[in-house]
């Protein structure tokens, strides 16, 4: 099914970005299934899906895709710092950043004890827009975490770009904190390929 799809035209609402992106996904095979016993996911949930987008950094062409797609999430966006948040965000993050001419800036998990002591690697001035970056959201705790060590910087955060969003409730929680997600593909349309 997935070789009938190159050669049509695009489904209802995906970009060629968009497009490229999916297709590239299962060549890399991100997409895993186990329906007997199911993936723990970071967010506890069990679920019969997982999306390893950590093995894209060894598929250039995937790569290329996913930041390709990112990229279209960040038009008409308002941002000076591109946030990514790690460990997987970041490859990409490097990546959009370079090809937009952004600064990037990593909130740390842990405060960096040597040499200099800090939260966020990188650049940045209180009061700058960071734009979070991320490989995906299931119930957005990961963000949280992310959001909170940049705003106790002095930066602001009003957008989060993810590669795909599992539609599992992340999108809400972001929005009751006043954050809006852009999603370069969302779950169900994109197994329905």
């Amino acid at each position: 099914m997935i070789d009938s799809l190159r050669n049509k035209d695009h489904l209802e609402g995906l970009t060629d970005a968009q497009e490229g992106l999916a297709l590239s996904l299962h060549d890399a095979g991100v997409i895993l299934f186990n329906f007997n016993e199911g993936f723990v996911l970071k967010s506890g949930l069990v679920s019969p899906i997982y999306i390893d987008l950590r093995r894209i950094q060894s598929f250039p062409d995937s790569m290329d895709a996913a930041t390709g797609a990112l990229i279209e999430q960040t038009k008409g966006l308002e941002f000076d710092r591109i946030a990514g948040i790690p460990e997987a965000a970041v490859p990409m993050a490097t990546l959009v950043a370079n090809r937009l001419r952004k600064p990037q800036i990593t909130p740390r998990k842990d405060t960096k004890t040597h040499g200099i002591i800090r939260k966020i690697d990188g650049v940045f001035l209180p009061g700058e827009t960071a734009l979070v970056l991320d490989d995906l959201i299931t119930t957005g705790a990961s963000k949280f975490e992310a959001v909170d060590v940049l705003k106790e910087n002095g930066l602001l955060v009003k957008d989060v770009v993810v590669v795909i969003d599992r539609q599992q409730g992340g999108e809400q929680q972001l929005a009751e904190k006043g954050l809006v997600l852009h999603a370069a593909l969302k779950i169900k349309p994109t197994l329905q390929l």
